[in-house]
């Protein structure tokens, strides 16, 4: 994890309570219920892991949400029932891996009725996770080093090719891959969307490290390649151009390659035009560059904001025709007046400057831009209606002292 993550993990134990760690640590937010917290322990170590006082330990490597097997045994985990594993009500029923109510443990749920494939799939999963928790095997490991594996990866099972993420490459490796179930259980969500392709090209990261563990096994052969990738450091990977391919005597091919393109532009327009129209619905708040980072890499030949236009597609970041501008002007207008009203109405108890307008506005620094504020014509007119200058603040204070004093 970033540097300044750990130091908030640290400081939670030894300085004292802080919250959002869940967050940080990947273990709350969307998508995150698939990975409970529960203490559960593997029988075979309750018999081998017994510390000075005579107990059996609890291990971590049990402890990790979304882990179901034991690594060094490869059995299911085991659970005791909910009233032992309260461990703020019943702290001594969690003193010692072999403590319970006298319930029995039991295997957890989700472990049991696998196939054969996905068993041995949770147990290598399992494995793996052991072996990362032991700081000696990788201690260079971070944040930076998987997400540039996981890049590695991707770039070369041809998932990331010249520098834009193919989602129908994509879409047919996971759906036809082995441990599709295994990522499904995981709750990682693969999608045709930015944040996904920004994690295949390891500008993201994915904080859970069971799912970054897993995404590491998929898209790397054996994980003795994952390791090989891993040692390989924090780097990105160097995804060649299409230019790069073309050979030193390449005229001829660049010549037959646009002759290509002029000769099959309207059937290539047509289909990848079709695609933009979808992700366009679907994503109505990204760019024309964002919409194009999610469209094959060849679509950019193609599909420009210029031949969009003139094939009457809405295109959302024509400069041109001032559109967005507008639109812009037109909504912080709109909200400037309803958010001075507002603020009157619940009795703001300071001055409703222009900070106090702008706060919640998805874009609260428009104002400082310099080519654009002066455009914003309507923006700058509801701002001068309704920021209080100190005259019109004290007559209100006055106003809403005068009202509190009348009797009821």
């Amino acid at each position: 994890m970033p540097a300044e993550d750990f130091e908030r993990v640290l400081g939670h134990f030894l300085d004292g309570p802080q919250h959002g760690l869940q967050s940080k640590l990947g273990m709350a937010g969307p998508r995150s219920g698939w990975a409970r917290h529960r203490l559960l322990r593997c029988p075979e170590c309750l018999k081998e892991d017994i510390g000075s006082c005579g107990r059996p330990f609890w291990r971590r490597d049990h402890l990790l949400p979304g882990i179901l097997f034991c690594g060094k045994h490869g059995q299911p985990l085991h659970q005791a029932c909910e009233l032992c594993m309260d461990y703020v009500m019943n702290p001594m029923r969690t003193l010692h891996a072999g403590r319970h109510c006298g319930c029995g443990v039991q295997p957890v749920p989700e472990a049991l009725g696998l196939s054969s494939t996905l068993e041995a799939a949770e147990i290598e999963l399992a494995k793996i996770s052991s072996s990362l928790l032991e700081p000696r095997n990788f201690p260079e490991l971070n944040h930076k080093s998987v997400a540039a594996a996981i890049a590695r990866g991707a770039v070369e099972k041809g998932l990331v090719q010249s520098q834009r993420f193919c989602w129908s490459a994509t879409q047919k490796f996971f759906s036809g891959h082995p441990l599709l179930p295994l990522i499904r259980r995981t709750g990682i969500s693969i999608e045709r969307s930015l944040s996904f392709r920004d994690v295949l090209k390891g500008q993201q990261f994915l904080r859970h490290p069971v799912e970054a563990i897993l995404m590491l096994r998929v898209l790397h052969d054996g994980w003795s390649q994952v390791t090989e990738s891993l040692n390989k450091g924090t780097e990105l990977p160097v995804v060649p151009s299409e230019r790069a391919n073309v050979p030193s005597n390449g005229n001829a091919s660049a010549e037959y390659l646009s002759q290509y393109r002029k000769e099959n532009f309207e059937v290539h327009f047509k289909r990848y035009a079709a695609q933009y129209v979808d992700l366009r619905k679907d994503f109505p708040d990204l760019t024309h560059t964002e919409l194009m980072g999610l469209l094959p890499s060849h679509a950019s030949k193609y599909l420009t904001e210029e031949s969009l236009a003139a094939a009457g597609i809405d295109v959302p970041n024509v400069q041109k025709s001032g559109l967005r501008i507008q639109k812009l002007d037109e909504e912080l207008a709109v909200f400037i007046r309803e958010r001075a009203r507002h603020l009157r109405d619940t009795a703001y108890p300071k001055r409703v400057s222009r900070w106090a307008l702008m706060s919640g506005f998805r874009r609260p620094r428009v104002f400082s831009k310099k080519g654009l504020a002066p455009l914003l014509i309507r923006a700058r007119e509801a701002m001068e209606e309704c920021e209080e200058k100190q005259k019109r603040f004290k007559q209100r204070k006055e106003a809403m002292t005068s009202a509190r004093k009348k009797p009821a």
